[in-house]
């Protein structure tokens, strides 16, 4: 072995210097090429790596549908809950969820720093986070709301939703005007309007869901143009279509 070995170095001695750059370039690349082999992570690592980024994933995807959750609610929230909701959400949550969630038919505001009633706006009285701004003007809404918490202020959403529904059914028509505030203020048509009560009434929030409701969700009125409070199947010669809470609707 030693004599092996003395006669390397002999050879070795006789090579010129670029040879022995060569063989050292040629060793080195070996060397590097066996240790990237071998500090390749295995298939187990990579699985593992995998796993642990989806169960982050998931974690985050609960963490802010609980917040979302809780926007749902937000009308039934004390102030200070309100602004404990707003600053858990955070600031780009539209580039988390993966879209801009300021524009287009869906409206969503993470300016909390206008305080907790344009949270509420924002969120368009309940689950709804809908704009309905680009077809009916906040007065034909507002106008809306009054008919509808004079007429149905008893009656449970649906009940609201209905009255509101004549109203937009009406719209369609065109016979009593052709956008809903002259719908509503044609003369004759509602007692509250003629009344005056419809321009002092204050609108609670389950009314102004119901309104919303309507707005934006099918007819569930099966086209009904008029309504009264009174059990008559025979009212003139309307079509008497169903009752609902106190109200009888016909078309």
């Amino acid at each position: 072995m030693l004599y092996a070995l003395k006669r390397l170095g002999t050879i070795i001695r006789c090579v010129n210097h670029d040879t022995h750059l060569w063989c050292l370039s040629v060793l080195g690349g070996a060397v590097l090429l066996c240790v990237s082999f071998f500090a390749q992570p295995s298939n187990e690592r990579f699985i593992a790596l995998a796993e642990d980024a989806q169960s982050r994933a998931e974690k985050k995807v609960i963490e802010y549908s609980s917040v979302l959750g809780g926007l749902s609610k937000i009308d039934s929230l004390e102030e200070e809950e309100v602004v404990e909701i707003a600053h858990a959400i955070p600031e780009h949550i539209d580039s988390f969820i993966g879209g801009d969630l300021s524009g287009g038919a869906v409206s969503f505001d993470t300016g909390f720093v206008t305080g907790t009633e344009s949270i509420k706006d924002s969120v368009a009285t309940g689950e709804a986070l809908v704009d309905v701004s680009n077809i009916y003007s906040a007065e034909e809404i507002d106008a809306l709301e009054r008919l509808v918490q004079c007429e149905a202020s008893t009656e449970d959403e649906d009940g609201k939703v209905l009255v509101a529904s004549v109203v937009l059914n009406r719209v369609d028509t065109g016979i009593w005007g052709d956008d809903i505030l002259s719908v509503i203020e044609a003369p004759g048509q509602f007692q509250p309007v003629d009344s005056g009560a419809y321009k002092v009434v204050e609108v609670d929030s389950s009314t102004k869901d119901a309104v919303i409701s309507a707005l934006i969700e099918d007819d569930i009125s099966h086209g009904a143009l008029y309504f009264q409070k009174s059990n008559a199947k025979v009212w003139g010669d309307k079509q008497y279509l169903f009752r609902h809470g106190s109200h009888s609707f016909y078309k």
